[in-house]
């Protein structure tokens, strides 16, 4: 698991933790242009291409990002961009798959819109040339 990506709360994009480490910081041996990726998932990339068995799934949620998934998975525009931009950061990184990982149902209607989430991605990772999978943390 790479955790946790978290979900911007204006527009349910889902973002990285931590730009800086996780795209642009360079690793000693990196050289290259503008525009090239650098920082843990360079190297994860580099792991993997080691180590082809290597499966990792990006994780967006846990604790600390629950308020702001609440506030994406209710709101229907928010909700699809949640969706769209977490399988293109599957593919555009080379992540195998995406955990959702969120933690601790309060309602009915809260689990059934995370179920309905769940399927939206489920769906959306379908309809692409991605061999990547689901995967979900129920807490």
């Amino acid at each position: 698991m790479y955790a946790f990506a978290g979900v911007d709360e204006k527009t349910g994009e889902v973002t990285l933790p931590d730009a800086h480490a996780d795209k642009e910081i360079q690793y000693p041996g990196d050289e290259g242009v503008d525009g090239d990726l650098y920082g843990n998932l360079k190297a994860l990339y580099l792991l993997k291409k080691e180590h082809r068995h290597l499966k990792v799934l990006l994780s967006i949620g846990g604790w600390r990002n629950k308020p702001d998934i609440e506030t994406a998975i209710y709101d229907e525009k928010k909700h699809a961009r949640l969706v769209k931009s977490a399988v293109r950061m599957v593919e555009d990184y080379g992540f195998d798959g995406l955990d959702m990982h969120y933690e601790i149902y309060t309602s009915v209607d809260e689990s059934i819109v995370y179920l309905a989430l769940l399927a939206n991605f489920e769906l959306r990772l379908t309809n692409t040339r991605s061999t990547s999978r689901m995967a979900t943390a129920i807490c």
